[in-house]
């Protein structure tokens, strides 16, 4: 088996009880596992249930495994991103898994004598219990215990949360996190504010311009079952990106009932974001997107709901975020498309 696949089986195995007390005995063995065997890439493990009577915080483990090569080329510290996905509503949360001063993996002069910030723990340095020293292009690994709630400032509320780490260009496995807090349903989306995104749309797509699209075309990517896919490419100034979403239609999707209208709401909102990350850069850029879909019979829960766009992604981004060279990533649902590489 591939040794990451391993890893990442090990993780997952564990009880919810040891990322929720930060157990460090449980896994202290696992980097000088991971540099043994020749791993190379981000393992992540998390709590997959938390109870309403748990009222701390939780943690995720990541587990990196790189080269010296890796680590001069792509600095652990500066581009590793902590990115939480709310599964039913949409919304797309990303920061750095190591604020500074967390540390970085392998260099121990990074590290040594420098408290961790609130919310991250240092990977451990070359050479000390946990961490091993590489032969050249030998793989060195460490962990590092996050504070997600913390480092993304999440809500404490009820929701399915897909978390992953992602390594500027190499995405860590993804770990669902179920949130319990209370017995209260999740809101559905109001009329109102469904069809005021309608009219917006409508009026952006109507600018004359091909761009945006929040429709199928002929550059939509094919979706063969539930997932997000896109295509990037490079036309002059521009960075037209085409994309499709098929996930599972959630409560805060559905556009609540309203009165008869002239131009009656979507019956569903699709939530979506693009991630560009640049190179050393240490924060990353996220662009939600909401593409409204109508339909001629009622909608149920649970079952797959398609949407697609198209934007320019040079005029979409903040300006300076899709440089060449970026790496751009789109989230839906627990899905993720990506990495594609903005072009020259």
């Amino acid at each position: 088996m591939d040794p990451i696949a391993s890893l990442r089986d090990k993780l997952a195995a564990l009880p919810d009880a040891v990322y929720l007390q930060r157990q460090a005995a449980a896994v202290d063995e696992l980097p000088s596992e991971a540099a043994m065997a020749g791993a190379r890439g981000t393992s992540l493990g998390a709590p997959r249930r938390i109870e309403a009577s748990h009222a701390g915080t939780w943690w995720a483990l990541v587990l990196n495994a790189r080269t010296p090569s890796r680590e001069a080329a792509v600095p652990w510290h500066t581009h590793a991103m902590v990115v939480a996905v709310d599964v039913d509503r949409g919304t797309v949360l990303a920061g750095p898994a190591l604020p500074p001063r967390a540390g970085k993996i392998p260099d121990r002069t990074d590290t040594e004598g420098q408290p961790p910030p609130n919310g991250a723990t240092s990977p451990p340095p070359l050479g000390s219990p946990g961490g091993i020293a590489p032969s050249p292009e030998a793989s060195s690994a460490g962990l590092a215990w996050l504070d997600v709630p913390s480092l993304l400032g999440l809500p404490r509320r009820n929701a399915r949360l897909a978390v992953r780490v992602i390594d500027f260009d190499q995405p860590s496995n993804v770990v669902v996190v179920e949130r319990l807090v209370d017995a209260a349903p999740l809101a559905m989306t109001s009329a109102a504010e469904a069809a005021t995104l309608a009219k917006h749309l409508r009026r952006v797509t109507q600018s004359g311009q091909a761009l945006p699209s929040f429709q199928r075309g002929v550059d939509t990517p094919a979706l063969p079952g539930p997932g997000v896919a896109f295509t990037l490419a490079r036309r002059g100034s521009s960075l037209p990106l085409h994309a499709a979403v098929r996930v599972e239609l959630a409560a805060p999707m559905v556009v609540e009932p309203s009165r008869p209208a002239e131009s009656p709401p979507p019956a569903a909102v699709v939530r979506a974001a693009l991630l560009v990350l640049r190179k050393n850069v240490p924060r990353p850029y996220v662009l939600p997107i909401e593409v409204p879909v109508w339909s001629d019979h009622p909608l149920s829960l649970g079952t797959p709901i398609e949407a697609a766009f198209a934007v320019d992604l040079a005029a979409f981004a903040p300006a300076g975020a899709a440089e060449p060279g970026a790496q751009v990533y789109l989230l839906a649902g627990r899905h993720l498309a990506g990495p594609r590489v903005v072009p020259h």
